[in-house]
């Protein structure tokens, strides 16, 4: 009896890896800013052609977009990492790629059913990648895009200070946005209520003073 359950176990564990397997067989290849990609063909729109400068989007299902670019880094990972909705974000990797995992389920008056959408950001090569797809979770299917990307070059020390930048310059750009917005809407209304042939406003040089002519 435990030479027969010892010869189940061995075959159970010899079959696990080909049970979780993902074919990629039918996979489409495609290039984003050089980087070669390997994707399941539900995910292929051949109207959009196999090679991509930036970024490769399939409706709002799924998404691989290049951060090479800081200021692409800065917008991705600054917007994703602070919005509201944020159910998760989770450190981990996946076959050598140092990636960070964002799950979002936004919700509002108007879309009550939430957003289910996760990004992830990961290293290849020397550079950051973004993927987004439906789900709260990193599927097998995910990772094998993943895996199939060129071996990572960047440390986790670099990777995540890369990321830890893009949000902190991503936050305090949105801080001088809104205070511009709120010393604009400050003044507009100053202006309004104190008409006296001159006026404030806000502009690429910080404050200035306008005046009126009446004829």
């Amino acid at each position: 009896m435990r030479v027969k359950l010892a010869l189940f176990l061995i075959i159970l564990l010899i079959a696990i890896p080909h049970i979780s397997a993902v074919d990629t067989s039918d996979w489409i290849e495609l290039t984003v800013n050089n980087v070669d990609f390997k994707i399941p063909d539900k995910y292929f729109n051949e109207s959009k052609g196999k090679n991509h400068i930036k970024s490769y989007r399939y409706s709002n299902q799924f998404a691989i977009i290049s951060c090479v670019d800081y200021n692409t880094l800065k917008e991705e990972y600054g917007s994703e990492s602070t919005s509201e909705g944020i159910v998760d974000i989770t450190q981990t990797s996946v076959s050598g790629h140092d990636l960070i995992h964002i799950y979002n389920d936004y919700k509002s008056r108007w879309d009550t059913t939430g957003w289910n959408k996760s990004s992830v950001f990961f290293s290849t090569g020397t550079k950051i990648f973004k993927i987004t797809f439906k789900g709260d979770k990193i599927t097998n299917e995910i990772k094998e895009i993943i895996k199939n990307t060129p071996k990572s070059k960047m440390s986790e020390e670099t990777f995540i200070t890369k990321l830890d930048n893009a949000q902190r310059d991503y936050l305090t750009e949105e801080y001088n946005k809104n205070l511009e917005l709120d010393l604009e809407d400050y003044y507009r209304t100053y202006n309004d209520e104190h008409d006296r042939g001159h006026f404030y406003y806000w502009g690429t040089n910080g404050f200035g003073v306008g005046g009126t002519h009446r004829y």
